[in-house]
């Protein structure tokens, strides 16, 4: 039973991390455009505080319930009941997040690195399209929604996690190697060679 638990670590730190980059990317973006990166915060404020309670119930009340034979009205917490709480706050988490994410695109949009429009481009689809598959299966299976959100919802998220950091990270370290050089031109044209 304690595997079927491990997941939740990883996705719990996910949770906390974006919430810091999402500040980061706020104070990168052109002022103009930090109307859209602070909802984008906000939003991911709210998504982070979802998961983060989702999976601490799991991880400190259901676990520890199942382990002791405490399971009286743990049914509703479960993440193998399709109509509980874990999958209700969990859809609520990663729709929120993937707002997050068409927020956070929008500021982004106006970066001039091809790589940070790239970025841009990525949080806007995958936000969009988890969206999207949200509406078209609500709209298709109803209150019988199940785990078919949750899922999709996962995996696009986490698509959508990994092609951001790996950009944000060449575009960042770009980023650093351009200011590095500048300040060691600005030194050697006042003649500060020193260290």
């Amino acid at each position: 039973m304690p595997r079927d638990y491990l997941w939740m670590y990883p996705t719990l730190l996910m949770a906390v991390v974006f919430l810091v980059l999402s500040v980061c990317l706020h104070y990168w973006v052109p002022p103009g455009r930090r109307l859209f990166s602070a909802a984008g915060v906000c939003l991911t404020v709210m998504a982070a505080g979802a998961l983060v309670v989702d999976y601490a119930v799991q991880l400190t009340v259901l676990q520890a319930g199942l382990r002791t034979g405490e399971t009286e009205d743990l049914s509703v917490l479960s993440q193998y009941n399709p109509h509980g709480m874990f999958i209700g706050l969990e859809n609520v988490g990663y729709a929120t997040l993937n707002l997050a994410f068409v927020f956070l695109g929008i500021a982004l949009a106006t970066r001039g690195s091809k790589l940070a429009r790239a970025t841009a481009w990525v949080f806007v689809a995958g936000g969009a399209l988890t969206l999207l598959l949200l509406v078209v299966f609500a709209g298709i299976y109803g209150t019988g929604l199940d785990y078919r959100f949750e899922v999709m919802s996962l995996l696009v998220t986490w698509l959508v996690l990994i092609t951001v950091g790996v950009l944000l990270s060449v575009t960042f370290a770009r980023a650093g190697l351009t200011h590095d050089a500048h300040l060691t031109r600005e030194k050697v044209s006042h003649g500060d060679t020193a260290d």
